[in-house]
């Protein structure tokens, strides 16, 4: 079944027909499979399947696939082909060959226009003004951009051998004065940046926005060791928006304390990678170093050190405050009823006739955490607390008096008791205007949520539940499979996985938030953290941000030279960012 405009492939291919005990050629529809050969490296990425029928499907789908192999693994290039222990299926005719992405940019925007002309760009202490709503948080980014811009900035390092078309500077205009950072907030910008010199444009129509303009446009400018600053591929047009409203770094202070210069540079590497979310996991079983006002005994007994290893309620507003001028929400998470031996060490009556966790049968458990719910909701700006909800040991309840108040209460399993005391904090939580965030486990187990309570899926990819979520009516966002916790895995590992929203209704599709990378602690603290996160953490911001209309693949290779580059940029704005690997052809940073 040769279609005849493939004109001299005809010939071609009866040739392999005759030649196919010597050569073990065949052909088989659109493909040309050939027995026993394979192409060296050209990856897409493993199917996941070896279904050959599938495979073609899945490589006919996709632009740039070339072929793929009896292993399930999809090529962009078949060229180099050489003996091997699988068979390559060929694609005829050929897709059009792939390209890199053109501009060093991570993550790819949303919409672009691109150029072939290359100019220099103008050293200025001032490059970057704004003309448009001007503000602090605004001002004091543009004087941290101008350094990410130039890092050489001594006249005798700098050529100034510029012509009339060189680029002298870039007005960022602010449609609007609203600073509002909460769930869903405006991230958009427009880049225009002309061939003929002058003035290049980024507007938006927040600070934030603006803010994510600022990053991509440093990027798109390079430094050579002739000493000259250049944009390439001019002109530029670039019209951004994120893919999903929620993408966070969940970072735990709780298993390994974490100072506060390491949750600096945590909140810098997100607004770098264009996340938005630092979703703290403050406390857990091993240590409560959030400094209650309420409840001084939670880190004074709780803390692996109540003076060391502790957040006072300065440090928060220092760390929401750094946090919003970078465009980052600073999201809690106060894990209850399980993982909370840390809270019982202080005030034990928490724990009541429990053999863990919270005790759910006593007034004074709610007592506790209303006045609880009424301090962290003045501390923390963000509307959204995340009250965790996850892997709670019925054992923990299994107690006489437990057992007793619940047959008194017509409460008849311990699933019940688990409603019961989730609809109850859940109410406290309104009662402060608070929304709220939980593990699936609380959907899972069958409690009734508020309208707009955002379910975090994170038992793996798990799509029955999301589905299940989604069509309840409520929010979701997905995490289970960008746990980095998960330390020998690396970043394309991540980058290869997204949230597949093929089996949702269009009305369920709109319910899904985004997700989140989690580093949970158990092996890293502030030694080894900046390089576990970035760049694995990375490379799920693209896939978060980034059209998916835009194809990570058609080829790992492609986004490593980006990501390589990006991880560099980082190195340089005082980040540990481990490096992307040599397989992918790429391995040194310059200096600058």
């Amino acid at each position: 079944g040769i279609n005849a405009e493939y004109g001299g492939l005809e010939t071609m291919i009866r040739f392999y027909f005759i030649a196919s005990l010597l050569f073990g050629l065949i052909v088989s529809q659109t493909w040309i499979i050939k027995r026993g050969v394979d192409s060296a490296g050209n990856d897409i990425e493993n199917a996941g399947t070896t279904n050959i029928n599938d495979l073609e499907s899945i490589c006919a789908s996709i632009t740039w696939c070339a072929g793929f192999n009896s292993n399930g693994w999809l090529k962009y290039d078949v060229s180099n082909q050489a003996p091997a222990s699988a068979d390559l299926y060929v694609r005829q005719p050929p897709p059009p060959p792939a390209k890199p992405f053109p501009l060093d940019v991570w993550p790819v925007p949303a919409q672009y226009t691109y150029g072939t002309l290359n100019q220099t760009v103008v050293y200025s202490s001032s490059f970057f003004a704004a003309v448009g709503v001007r503000g602090d948080i605004l001002s004091q980014a543009l004087s941290r951009y101008i350094d990410y811009l130039f890092p050489i900035k001594s006249i005798d390092d700098i050529s100034y051998k510029y012509s009339a078309d060189s680029l002298v500077g870039c007005d960022v205009n602010v449609l609007t004065a609203d600073e509002t950072l909460q769930f869903g907030f405006d991230e958009t910008y427009e880049i225009n940046i002309p061939a003929t010199g002058g003035r290049a444009n980024i507007k938006a129509n927040t600070v934030y926005g603006a803010l994510r303009g600022l990053e991509t446009f440093v990027q798109l400018v390079s430094f050579d060791w002739n000493g000259v600053y250049t944009v390439n591929h001019l002109p530029i047009t670039i019209q951004d928006a994120p893919r999903y409203p929620h993408r966070g770094l969940l970072v735990d202070s709780s298993r390994h304390f974490l100072p506060l210069s390491t949750i600096y540079k945590a909140i810098d590497g997100i607004a770098f990678s264009k996340m938005n979310t630092l979703h703290w996991h403050l406390v857990d079983d091993q240590s409560f170093p959030y400094v209650s006002t309420s409840f001084p005994l939670l880190s004074e007994k709780g803390a692996w050190d109540p003076r060391r290893a502790v957040y006072s309620p300065q440090d928060i507003q220092n760390v929401i405050k750094y946090a919003q001028y970078r465009g980052v929400r600073v999201m809690p998470e106060f894990d209850m009823p399980a993982h909370t031996a840390s809270w019982a060490v202080g005030y034990p009556f928490l724990r009541g006739s429990g053999l863990c966790g919270f005790d759910p049968t006593l007034d004074s458990t709610y007592s506790f955490i209303d006045t609880f719910f009424a301090e962290i909701t003045k501390v923390f700006p963000e509307k959204y607390i995340h009250l965790g909800g996850d892997e709670l040991d019925f054992a923990c309840w299994n107690s006489s008096q437990i057992t007793s108040w619940m047959k008194s209460h017509n409460i008849a399993s311990f699933n019940q008791l688990e409603t019961y005391f989730e609809t109850k904090i859940l109410a406290l939580a309104a009662k402060y205007n608070a929304s709220v965030m939980v593990w699936q486990d609380v959907f899972n187990n069958g409690v009734v949520l508020a309208p707009e309570t955002v379910v975090d899926v994170w038992r793996g990819a798990d799509y029955t539940t999301l589905k299940q979520v989604t069509s309840a009516g409520y929010r979701a966002t997905m995490s289970g499979f960008w746990y980095l916790d998960h330390l020998t895995d690396s970043w394309d590992t991540f980058y290869s996985q997204d949230i597949d929203l093929s089996g949702l209704s269009p009305e369920q599709e709109k319910l899904v938030m985004g997700g989140e990378a989690c580093m949970w602690a158990e092996w890293v603290d502030e030694n080894n953290f900046e390089p576990r996160v970035f760049p694995r953490a990375s490379a799920v911001a693209e896939v978060l941000w980034s059209p998916v209309s835009y194809p990570k693949i058609p080829s790992y290779d492609f986004a490593a030279r980006r990501l390589h580059k990006f991880k560099c940029r980082l190195n340089r704005r005082g980040i540990n960012v481990e490096p992307v690997g040599v397989t992918f052809g790429v391995s040194f940073c310059d200096p600058l």
